[in-house]
């Protein structure tokens, strides 16, 4: 039996014993302070920058940003070993191996400026196929990618595994097809073809009135009933409750353009008429503005109202003469510009900035060439923007190296991604395959107006090609590599080539943890838990792509949202206008200054929140 004196003193000698582990772990592991200073290479202090410690598996993780003179502090720091890395906007990223001793660690960054130029790999293929002339590709709500030409011999292309697998042929040809993805998770393919690889109509080649949706979680088609009138290249605009304008395209007999458009409500499948073009056309690069209207830039530029459905002029481009399509090696002396013929597709891609105005990117040379002759000198720019407000075009600043429909695409940071493309510029020393066209790419800057030249692609890539922009941020192309305009096209391949943009290479990413729904009604509330970060700098919406040849068929908006934010959790406010947010799936990125978390897909349905529920997703 255990007397109450030995019963005390064994208990003292316990916790003795406990005291004296903490304290020898203490030792073996005592707190530190961690500090340094962050300057710029001509040793300005850098302000606000991001600096993290952490361990690579990331089960530790620390934040502080550096302050008016560049100095960070991190207190409480146990010892051992760790990554301490430090970024801030236009600044390289740095990352040291840094040990931590009972007295702490002191490390200065010197950053220069960003010049990161990404990678490409090749993470697939599309085999069986061949893609070519007549080819779209979207992003799927499951993060998959469906790729066809004709719709008779698609596959589905999983980013996650880099495994393609045949999807489900549907019962009829439709080549040059623009593609839209519906808010209950099906592919809709619109109005194309069965032109041959020459691009004629013949008896049993034609354009079509067809509409068909796929269903990814079935690998089903559905026939729809079919447009007011064949479409070859429609033109494609989402208006903001989600039904399509469609205009202009290739008819009988001899892909003649129409200047006739239609509107498809894909709640009843049923297509009205509505005004016509000014002039003859389709397949032009179309967004819808912030004000209401779709500005459709080719050609001529000209504005639709769809409150009363008519289309009205707008101001020209500054460069308007874009028609000649030149022969490969480029001629000395430009062709001469004209209005570009019915019919000739457009040379640019047009997307719509956060702030509304509009970026046309590519231009042929029989707008910039110089008019006098002899010495091949390029004297205009391949980038205008549009300014809603006043109706006009501004020239903007080029690169080096001027193309026409090169793939264009928006990244989360706002920056633009402009690759491959026909050169139409005799004097740059950029290679290029046997039609002129480029394996460069660049990334553009619109508030800068500034260019950042990036790694090449693998391969020469043309309008053909199908760029991508993934969840986890990565940029997906494939396609566009042979002969122009041959399905299938000679001397191609089957690649998947993936880009990782700059903010792939600045450290630890922050993380969505958690989404409080995946479907959201307008002016609904986000709640999103948020790690790897103290503060996330922006919360961004940006529309899902469906692109057919180089026009985007998906939701083309980049929208900041407002949010707050209290220890983890944030809160973000969908907005309550449909012209801002056109119903549609959208990515949704958390960010850390120019460093994007995984993107998370989400879905604007465009119905009272009670509804929510009932809708597939």
């Amino acid at each position: 039996m255990i007397t109450r004196r030995q019963f005390l003193f064994g208990s003292g000698i316990a916790a003795l014993a406990i005291a004296a582990r903490a304290i020898l772990r203490g030792r073996a592991r005592p707190e530190a302070q961690v500090s340094g200073q962050v300057l710029t290479s001509d040793g300005a202090p850098v302000v606000n920058g991001r600096l993290t410690l952490f361990t690579p598996d990331l089960a530790y993780f620390r934040e502080v940003r550096s302050d008016n003179d560049g100095q960070y502090t991190l207190d409480a720091i146990r010892s051992g070993t760790y990554q301490l890395g430090a970024s801030a906007r236009g600044r390289e990223y740095l990352e040291v191996t840094l040990s931590v001793g009972r007295s702490g660690a002191i490390h200065n960054f010197t950053l220069g400026p960003d010049t990161q130029p990404g990678a490409w790999a090749v993470v697939g293929s599309t085999a069986p196929e061949t893609f070519g002339g007549s080819n779209s590709g979207s992003l799927l709500s499951d993060g998959r990618i469906f790729y066809c030409h004709d719709a008779t011999d698609p596959i589905v292309f999983d980013p996650a595994t880099g495994i393609a697998t045949p999807a489900a042929a549907s019962t009829s040809e439709q080549g040059c097809h623009m593609p839209t993805l519906l808010p209950d998770g099906r592919l809709l393919l619109i109005g194309g073809g069965t032109v041959d690889n020459a691009g004629n109509f013949t008896d049993s080649e034609r354009a079509v009135k067809t509409v068909k949706a796929y269903d990814p979680y079935t690998n089903t088609w559905e026939n729809w009933p079919g447009l007011n009138e064949p479409r070859w290249y429609p033109g494609l605009a989402r208006l903001a409750d989600g039904r399509l304008l469609l205009f202009g395209g290739g008819q009988q007999p001899d892909a003649a353009r129409t200047a006739s458009c239609e509107i498809l409500d894909p709640r009843t499948r049923q297509a009205t008429m509505t005004g016509s073009l000014l002039r003859a056309g389709g397949f032009g690069p179309a967004v819808l503005l912030f004000t209401g209207e779709v500005l459709c830039t080719w050609e001529p530029p000209q504005l639709y109202n769809p409150t009363i459905g008519q289309w009205r002029d707008t101001g020209q481009f500054v460069q308007p003469n874009r028609a000649s399509v030149e022969p490969c090696p480029l001629p000395e002396t430009p062709l001469p510009g004209q209005t570009p013929p019915i019919g000739d597709h457009p040379d640019h891609t047009a997307l719509l900035l956060p702030d509304g105005r509009v970026v046309a990117l590519g231009i042929r040379r029989s707008a910039v060439g110089s008019p006098s002759g002899g010495s091949g000198q390029i004297s205009g720019s391949m980038v205008e923007l549009f300014d809603p407000a006043t109706e006009s075009w501004s020239l903007r600043s080029s690169p080096d190296t001027i193309r026409s429909m090169p793939e264009v695409l928006m990244l989360p940071t706002g920056k633009i991604l402009v690759a491959g493309g026909k050169k139409e510029d005799p004097q740059s020393p950029d290679p290029v395959n046997g039609w002129c066209q480029l394996k460069r790419v660049d990334l553009y800057d619109p508030l800068a107006d500034s260019w950042q030249r990036m790694a090449d692609m693998g391969d020469f890539r043309e309008y053909h090609a199908i760029t991508l922009l993934l969840p986890d941020g990565r940029v997906l192309t494939t396609a566009g590599t042979g002969q122009p305009g041959l399905n299938p096209p000679r001397d191609a391949n089957k690649d998947i080539e993936a880009f990782s943009p700059p903010y792939l290479f600045r450290g630890v990413r922050p993380r969505i943890d958690r989404l409080s729904s995946t479907r959201f009604a307008h002016g609904q509330k986000i709640m999103i838990n948020v790690s790897l970060t103290n503060a996330v700098t922006e919360i961004i919406l940006m529309g899902m792509n469906a692109i057919s040849h180089w026009m985007d068929g998906g939701v083309p908006r980049l929208l900041q949202l407002n949010f707050t934010q209290a220890g983890g959790q944030v809160s973000a406010q969908i907005p309550d206008d449909p012209v801002t947010a056109p119903v549609g799936y959208y990515l949704l990125f958390a960010m850390v200054d120019d460093i994007p978390s995984i993107g998370r897909i989400v879905v604007i349905n465009g119905i009272n929140q009670a509804d929510l529920s009932t809708v597939i997703g």
